[in-house]
């Protein structure tokens, strides 16, 4: 029997990488994914920027090993990314597997350092979270937030093609949060264009994140009493009233009158 493959998302931002020092690094949050517990390792080694996976599995827990398939990406505030990807078996003694020479530093320096600025056009609470929040806290958190979504939502934010049927509510969520406009405008063609979600799925999230374009579009398209059903077989007290509304007259509309 193959085993049960399992994925997960680490997201770390690097703060204040430019006064890293020789040999120096920084460690992103501990996360414990499938009862192990992991994290990203960013340092400096010369004239290149390192990045390594850590695996932290109890050392005095007897034999064990994991086998790991992995992928390090680096995000650029230019919408440039460069990733690597690896195989490693974590054994007993090994926890930690990466790249010493990932990239060379002032590269880094030049292309992929966020300042904020390229956030900050996007979204107006990063601008507050970077530039005002981060100045008096050490961390910076997104309450209630998925790590998997807001890597998504970061590639989303970074030109990458991220949305789809599984990732677009969550992605929604965190550009509400952010009022990131441009992922939202992309979420919002997706659900127009591309997904194939029930009226009703596509009517919620509208009615949620404020999308009035999907939300035209929708009504636009529900002509028949079986299309006005599955949309109303719901509470209607938690729907958009003006949908309501337009889909009773829809109702009226298909009644045959004497």
């Amino acid at each position: 029997m193959a085993p049960v493959e399992k994925k997960f998302v680490l997201t770390h931002i690097a703060k204040d990488i430019s006064s890293l020092k020789e040999e120096g690094w920084r460690y992103s949050k501990l996360e414990k994914h499938f009862g192990v517990f992991w994290k990203v390792k960013v340092s400096r080694k010369t004239d290149y920027l390192s990045l390594y996976l850590h695996c932290l599995h109890p050392k005095n827990e007897g034999s064990w090993s994991i086998q790991v398939s992995f992928n390090l990406k680096l995000l650029s505030v230019t919408g440039k990314t460069t990733d690597l990807t690896s195989k490693r078996r974590f054994i007993n003694k090994s926890s930690s597997w990466g790249w010493p020479e990932f990239m060379k530093w002032e590269e880094m320096e030049k292309d992929y350092m966020i300042d904020g600025d390229f956030l900050a056009s996007q979204s107006s609470e990063f601008k507050y979270l970077f530039f005002e929040y981060a100045k008096e806290q050490p961390e910076i958190i997104l309450n209630d937030v998925d790590s998997k979504d807001f890597h998504y939502f970061l590639e989303c934010l970074y030109g990458e093609d991220s949305i789809d049927e599984e990732t677009v509510a969550g992605i929604l969520k965190i550009a509400d949060i952010c009022n990131a406009k441009i992922p939202l405008q992309k979420c919002e063609q997706f659900l127009i264009r591309d997904s194939g979600k029930t009226f009703k799925e596509k009517l919620q999230l509208a009615n949620r994140f404020k999308l009035d374009k999907l939300k035209n579009e929708c009504l636009s398209k529900i002509n028949t009493a079986a299309e006005i059903r599955s949309v109303l077989m719901c509470n209607l007290n938690g729907m958009d009233p003006s949908v309501v509304g337009a889909l009773l007259q829809k109702t009226l509309s298909l009644i045959p009158f004497t």
